[in-house]
């Protein structure tokens, strides 16, 4: 009989302090040009730089990589967009966390690199999933402790 898998859910911000402090000086820079162009050319003159900053910082700001773990699998969900992508546990060979270097997959977000495709918003430590297909994916996640707590009730119900 297979045992019951507790639900763990895990929201991650793109944000950083450190990305958050470099967005509002470029955002408060490109403000005050566009106030300089507005001062001598009016409305016409509304700085370029703004309108493209401020879309890139609001999707930062609502950026979100939702990951899900149940009885049937990981599921992961990019915010904004909806983007949703499954794996199911029949699929896997192997499921384990594990602390990686962003230089390995060459930075955070969807990357392709030579240990497969990474998921990941910031942080060192991921859900990596060997599947049976050969396919490797390393999930970012900021609560390692958690997920490795509930990989050995998932391990059980192989």
């Amino acid at each position: 009989m297979k045992n019951k898998v507790e639900t763990f859910k895990e929201k991650q911000s793109f944000l950083t302090r450190w990305l958050m402090i470099l967005l509002s000086f470029v955002m408060l820079y490109i403000a005050y040009d566009a106030y300089q162009q507005y001062q001598t050319t009016g409305i016409k003159g509304l700085s370029v730089g703004l309108c493209i900053m401020l879309p890139v910082f609001l999707f930062f700001m609502f950026s979100q990589l939702c990951t899900t773990i149940d009885d049937e699998g990981i599921t992961i969900t990019f915010i904004p967009f909806a983007w949703r992508r499954r794996w199911y546990w029949s699929s896997m060979a192997k499921v384990y966390v594990r602390r990686y270097d962003w230089m390995e997959f060459g930075g955070w977000g969807y990357r392709l690199g030579n240990g497969g495709i990474a998921y990941s918003t910031k942080g060192r430590y991921g859900i990596q999933l060997e599947l049976k297909n050969g396919r490797k994916i390393l999930i970012g996640t900021q609560k390692p402790e958690e997920v490795e707590k509930l990989l050995p009730k998932i391990n059980e119900n192989d």
